[in-house]
């Protein structure tokens, strides 16, 4: 699925502390999850589910 004329960017970060913030404008809802507890899965040609994939494959 294409979206036309927009760019999306993926990032891994580090955080320093377990303890979410959320703004409550652009981010609605936030947790942290083992790979056990993973919700469902974005669709393979997504970034997130790349973004996932790849930090799964790091720790496994």
């Amino acid at each position: 699925m294409a979206i036309p004329h927009s760019l999306m960017f993926g990032y891994f970060a580090e955080a320093t502390t377990r303890r979410i913030r959320i703004d409550g404008v652009e981010i609605s809802d936030a947790a942290w999850f083992s790979p056990r507890q993973l919700p469902s899965l974005p669709p393979p040609y997504s970034i997130s589910r790349e973004l996932i994939e790849t930090h799964l494959a790091r720790w496994r």
